[in-house]
């Protein structure tokens, strides 16, 4: 009879948790959010993943993506309970991994690279989001040193069948190396730099185009936030100062397998117009480029890119949200699209945004 009760008591709590939710789901049915295109084709850009979320007791959760799909979920303590997310789950093996003291990891927007260097050997391991497949391989690599205590590595860049690493000294920011793994090969290069880091200066390696290498060098030991960045190009035989990118205030990422360097220019008000300041290293020449926003576009902080130089980036609007898609190569804005809410719910804000 005792058993039974029990059973009986089970029971009821499921029946109420999925009563619940349903109950709960069924009064947030019908999407409050609509994706209006302004500007360009939707067909032409890869799909992205724009999550929003509500304040509140009863949060709500809204993904839109580029076809104009808007899921609408709960996200109380009931709703966490039955919502999938779309977030990539790692392999079990390859996150165990990367959890291990040893494991250094580092990543961009398409991929996530783990590196272990320990016993003589380097152990690289890659995990592709898009294709969700993991990449790996054993060189050997003769060093008393390991990474979590002695070295830090970090993937510079990825170019093909070579990955070009970053490893530094933990207690000696002046001793750094760029390495290149052969993938195909099965072997670790080093490239040799035309000019040792300046004293209590570190290095930093930006892009690697072809036989060139940019790097930037600071202050190691200067406790400024803002601290002053030179930016260096060594061709394997000279080491020249790059000029045009030390007179900019801003930072630069590499596309196009290093060959162009893009600087973004981003307000913190509002704004209509997006400027970048692009080097070509084949060109050796600084170049400015604009496009102009149909939009308003208020605390641009979500950004994403392709391999193609197009450029994603969300924000908000005088009445919604926004995504637009910027080709940074031909200075065209491809892409722009906003979400409007009907109901113009306080409190709402951009919770994550990705390219699928």
């Amino acid at each position: 009879m005792k058993r039974y009760r029990q059973l009986l008591i089970y029971g009821l709590i499921i029946l109420m948790t999925i009563g619940s939710y349903i109950g709960y789901t069924l009064s947030i049915q019908g999407a409050d959010l609509s994706l209006e295109t302004v500007s360009g084709k939707p067909s032409q850009i890869e799909n992205f993943n724009l999550r929003l979320q509500t304040k509140g007791m009863r949060s709500t959760i809204y993904d839109v993506n580029a076809k104009g799909d808007i899921e609408k979920q709960s996200n109380s303590y009931v709703g966490q309970l039955f919502r999938e997310d779309k977030i990539t789950d790692l392999p079990d093996k390859y996150y165990k991994f990367t959890t291990q003291m040893e494991t250094n990891v580092s990543g961009d927007e398409q991929s996530e690279y783990a590196i272990q260097i320990k016993h003589n050997k380097l152990q690289f391991k890659m995990f592709t989001f898009k294709t969700e497949e993991t990449f790996e391989k054993t060189f050997q690599y003769d060093t008393k040193f390991e990474t979590g205590i002695d070295l830090q590595a970090s993937v510079v860049d990825k170019q093909a069948m070579k990955v070009y690493i970053q490893l530094d000294r933990v207690d000696r920011p002046m001793e750094t190396k760029l390495l290149v793994l052969d993938l195909a090969g099965d072997r670790i290069e080093e490239i040799v730099l035309q000019k040792p880091v300046a004293s209590k200066h570190s290095r930093h390696f930006l892009a690697i185009h072809q036989n060139e290498v940019i790097y930037t060098e600071q202050q190691s030991d200067s406790e400024d936030e803002n601290v002053k960045q030179s930016y260096f190009l060594d061709d394997g035989k000279n080491v020249q100062s790059i000029k045009e990118l030390n007179q900019q205030k801003i930072g630069y990422l590499p596309y196009a397998n290093g060959r162009y360097l893009i600087g973004l220019r981003l307000p913190e008000g509002e704004t209509k117009r997006i400027e970048w300041s692009m080097f070509d290293l084949e060109t050796k020449q600084l170049s400015e480029h604009s496009v102009n926003s149909p939009l308003v576009l208020k605390k641009i902080d979500w950004l994403d890119s392709t391999d193609e130089m197009q450029l994603y980036l969300s924000s908000e609007t005088n009445d919604g949200f926004q995504v637009s898609v910027i080709d940074l190569k031909n200075e065209q804005l491809m892409y722009q699209g906003e979400i409007k809410d009907a109901n113009r719910k306080k409190g709402t804000n951009i919770y994550d945004f990705a390219i699928q």
